[in-house]
């Protein structure tokens, strides 16, 4: 199938004279040679899609076949980067979280050395710079932009940059760049999620809602979807349609939900078992999420001291804070306005 594709392209450039630049290559975009592990790529990124535990885990799994077969397939390379930084928010112990990271920053600059052309490397790059080097966020951006140079139609490159842009309250370019991935790929559960929750924040929720609805359609078990999805709803008053969406975001995610909507319905036990559990399978990766969940619970002295822990572990979900919803009840202490700085961000 490669060999063909190639031959294709000679008589494409013959065809029409084009003189190359030296640098210039024409390769297959995912350069390998091995159509079995180019197979594993493709099942591997189908599976990661699906932003649960047990997915991260089959998707590294995947990817580390595929390596197995080509060791300098760069874009199974940079799909590996992106299964151990998930896979990793889910260890029993800070320094597993600190060591998945550290092991996916390398696969990722090993995708960029392989295939320094090639959008994918740039871009999982660029999501692990942003959510674990919170001084030099420009890098990240830099990342970004180079993995849209390269590939304009780049999905994840495009939902990454928004999430960067929606994080920091730029939510019109962030919507620009959804509106750009579900017009390219309108198959993507991310993007469609994803824009979603861009509208949803900026008080357009019928539109909001209608972006989920597509994305449950495509993809029902796409925790990603049920996640923000139950924000949503949460945010509005609907406590008992977030819990039944939280009942299918997945592990953690679930905990952190099902805590949340059930304090808001008035059932104690239930929130605080909820909590415990999450506290006692997921602190290490979710200490944002436990945070949030004391916020929304009042309790504010233990909802600043998770977002100190989650600040030393460097949990990516701290980045989300800037007007979250469920941090409200903490705007007004001067430990919130701290940390702001502290992530460099705006000052509410």
């Amino acid at each position: 199938m490669f060999q063909v594709q190639d031959e294709i392209a000679r008589a494409v450039v013959d065809a029409l004279r084009l003189k190359l630049l030296p640098e210039q290559h024409l390769t297959p975009a995912h350069r390998t040679t091995s159509t079995q592990a180019y197979e594993l790529f493709l099942l591997g990124q189908s599976v990661f899609r699906n932003h649960r535990r047990d997915d991260y885990e089959r998707a590294l799994a995947l990817f580390e076949r595929a390596l197995a077969l080509d060791p300098g397939y760069a874009a199974a390379h940079a799909g590996l980067a992106g299964a151990l930084s998930a896979f990793a928010d889910f260890a029993g112990e800070a320094a597993l979280v600190a060591d998945g990271k550290r092991q996916a920053l390398a696969s990722a600059e090993r995708a960029v050395a392989l295939a320094p052309d090639l959008a994918d490397g740039y871009t999982i790059r660029g999501q692990l710079r942003y959510r674990y080097d919170w001084d030099h966020w420009q890098p990240a951006e830099q990342d970004y932009r180079r993995a849209l140079e390269l590939d304009p139609h780049k999905t994840e490159a495009l939902c990454g940059y928004a999430l960067v842009l929606y994080n920091r309250g730029s939510l019109d370019d962030a919507l620009v760049l959804v509106r750009r991935a579900t017009d390219n790929d309108p198959l993507s559960v991310l993007a469609w999620a994803f824009m979603g929750g861009v509208l949803h924040r900026a008080g357009r929720d019928v539109e909001a809602r209608a972006a989920f609805a597509r994305a449950l359609q495509i993809n029902p078990n796409a925790g990603v979807t049920r996640l923000l999805l139950g924000e949503t709803e949460l945010d509005q008053g609907n406590a008992q349609a977030a819990l039944e969406h939280y009942r299918h975001a997945g592990p953690g995610h679930s905990q952190y939900g099902i805590a949340l909507a059930q304090y808001s319905l008035g059932h104690a036990s239930a929130a605080l078992a909820a909590l415990e559990e999450l506290k006692e399978k997921f602190a290490a990766g979710f200490a944002f999420q436990i945070a949030q969940v004391h916020a929304w619970r009042g309790e504010t002295d233990a909802a600043f001291e998770w977002l100190d822990r989650a600040y030393a572990q460097h949990d990516s979900g701290l980045l989300r804070i800037w007007r979250d919803a469920r941090v409200r009840s903490l705007h007004g202490d001067p430990r919130y306005a701290a940390l702001l700085r502290r992530l460099n961000y705006p000052e509410e």
